[in-house]
């Protein structure tokens, strides 16, 4: 009885830590965070060419448009880093 008691209430003490715990940025709110303050330089924008800096979480990122496609130096494995869409923000227009 006391086993079962101790059990339920960790599980409610872990149930009640995840509902406090803020949900995880998606990568668009970290984008538009990371132009307001102030994290991304564009060094170059041109026809064919787009170059910027963004200082990300840790780490200064090369990005840009080159040789016809979106990059970035940082560990995602997508095109939809926060970095390239907060260049995409400020240099493609809509």
């Amino acid at each position: 009885m006391r086993a079962a008691q101790a059990d339920a209430g960790r599980t409610r003490r872990r149930l009640d830590a995840a509902r406090l715990q803020p949900g995880r940025e998606n990568a668009d709110a970290k984008a538009r965070r990371y132009l307001a303050e102030g994290r991304l330089q564009v060094l170059e924008a041109g026809p064919a060419v787009v170059r910027a800096t963004c200082r990300g979480d840790g780490h200064v990122y090369r990005l840009g448009w080159w040789h016809g496609r979106w990059g970035c130096t940082c560990p995602a494995v997508t095109e939809r880093c926060c970095h390239l869409l907060a260049l995409r923000l400020v240099v493609v227009e809509r």
